[in-house]
């Protein structure tokens, strides 16, 4: 795929030169011989240590600022207009753009790399003749530069990622996805090889629960990095797509949410109050999974709120009964909204049909109530966003926004607050509750106020919705 990549040719014509192929290995000697370590007698191990920083340097430093600035050259370059008018499909577009900017520093990595497998036999034997506790817990070089490979591809990858976001502001910026892809390269790789110290490795708890599996802490953060590089690739994808005016159906999008719940659910196995093998663990689980999509549900409706056109196809799609029209061009909350009613039916019906009420939370409330004060406020804040964001005041829509989220969870909670100071916590519980979804053991003072402003919010909106077609 890479060979044949019309993408990844263009950068390999751009990177590399008879010149810049010889001069590499040169500087590189150069620094090697400059830092070696006098310290050291046999010169195989000395060169070890400089090569490992002229690696961070190189993939960890150059490497994030060349994925990160990728899309953004395009567009300086005033080349992504000519991109999107070839033939290139969204693979090809992120393989050559993710692996061909980055070529000439994988060239240099992948020496360095070789210089310090080179070395390392040489740099333990040296190790263990000064006693060096670190040495003993890597007798291989596969693990540390395995370690140093899969950080600088995944500080890339989210580099680039969040690179891809000019696509859609048609801004040149790189210093947010550069510092970013920087701060994930060192975060895996301190965690990588933290776990894999025995410092960490032979404690009590060398084994974790997850989902009633007993699985090895360092196997399972592997495991979790993977999946973390494979969504996040996942996500260049799916902008590279949109750029290439390829449609972006909600399926991609609820799998990962899915499969998110899932990861995260899991956890709840670690904790030593909750019976593993018991069925009263399901509620905890489907309730976090409800957050979990609620959550995204409210960030997903915030996203789609101004994005008028997207839903004129949809509607448009619908009169004219193309159903995959209709379907690539759903919102992305609607995908979230089809996983969260079994979600709330399903945590629901098990915590009344098991009597669980008492499990997630000490105090005593009601779940029932809780989750459909959660919707609720969705649902309302959902209304007024697209009520903004759609209705024909073309300025100060920002200010609009963020002065609806001052006055009705700020502003109105002090001011009733203060009214009602001396009272009692109950008291004072079901007046905020009119403001936050604050678990309480009654439902009609969990959701008859949101009730209320969630009606008033879809009536707002729909007369915004008809000053449109006007």
């Amino acid at each position: 795929m890479i060979i044949v990549n019309p993408e990844f040719h263009r950068y390999v014509w751009l990177n590399f030169s008879s010149f810049r192929l010889i001069s590499m290995p040169i500087i590189l000697m150069l620094i090697l011989y400059v830092f070696s370590h006098d310290q050291i007698d046999v010169w195989h191990a000395s060169i070890l240590p400089p090569a490992f920083y002229t690696f961070i340097i190189v993939v960890y430093l150059w490497g994030n600022y060349e994925a990160a600035s990728a899309s953004n050259k395009d567009l300086g370059q005033n080349t992504w207009d000519f991109q999107k008018m070839s033939s290139l499909s969204p693979l090809e577009v992120l393989i050559g753009k993710l692996f061909g900017s980055t070529s000439y520093v994988w060239y240099t990595g992948l020496m360095l790399l070789g210089i310090i497998i080179f070395s390392y036999d040489s740099f333990i034997e040296y190790g263990k003749i000064k006693r060096i506790p670190l040495i003993e817990d890597f007798p291989a070089a596969t693990h540390p530069t395995a370690y140093l490979l899969f950080s600088g591809l995944m500080g890339h990858a989210t580099a680039f990622f969040f690179g891809t976001g000019s696509f859609r502001k048609k801004k040149t910026e790189i210093v947010v996805p550069f510092v970013i892809g920087i701060i994930v390269s060192f975060t895996v790789f301190v965690l990588t090889t933290s776990f894999a110290l025995k410092i960490g490795m032979n404690g009590e708890n060398v084994k974790m629960d997850w989902h009633s599996l007993s699985v090895h802490k360092h196997t399972f953060l592997i495991c979790s990095l993977l999946y973390a590089f494979f969504w996040i690739v996942t996500a260049s994808y799916r902008n590279i797509r949109e750029e290439l005016q390829f449609k972006n159906s909600p399926v991609v999008f609820m799998i990962f949410l899915v499969s998110f719940c899932i990861y995260v659910t899991g956890y709840l196995d670690t904790f030593s109050h909750y019976e593993i093998k018991s069925l009263n663990t399901f509620v905890p689980k489907l309730f976090v999974a409800f957050l979990i999509i609620i959550a995204c549900t409210y960030v997903t409706v915030f996203m789609d709120a101004s994005n008028l056109a997207k839903y004129r196809r949809w509607v448009y799609a619908f009169n004219a009964k193309e159903w995959r029209r209709l379907f690539e061009s759903t919102p992305l909350w609607v995908g979230c909204f089809i996983l969260l009613v079994p979600a709330f039916l399903l945590t629901n019906t098990l915590d009344f049909h098991l009597g669980n009420t008492n499990k997630i939370l000490n105090d005593n409330f009601s779940i029932l109530g809780l989750t459909c004060a959660l919707i609720l406020f969705t649902m309302r804040d959902g209304f007024i966003f697209h009520s903004i964001l759609l209705g024909k005041i073309e300025r100060h829509k920002f200010f609009l926004l963020v002065l609806y989220i001052f006055i009705f969870y700020i502003l109105l909670p002090y001011f009733v607050s203060n009214v009602i100071k001396g009272s009692s916590s109950e008291t004072l519980r079901n007046a905020l509750q009119v403001f936050y979804p604050i678990p309480g053991p009654s439902f009609f003072y969990s959701c008859a106020p949101i009730l209320i402003q969630a009606f008033i919010a879809f009536f707002i909106l729909r007369y915004v919705v008809k000053s449109l077609r006007t």
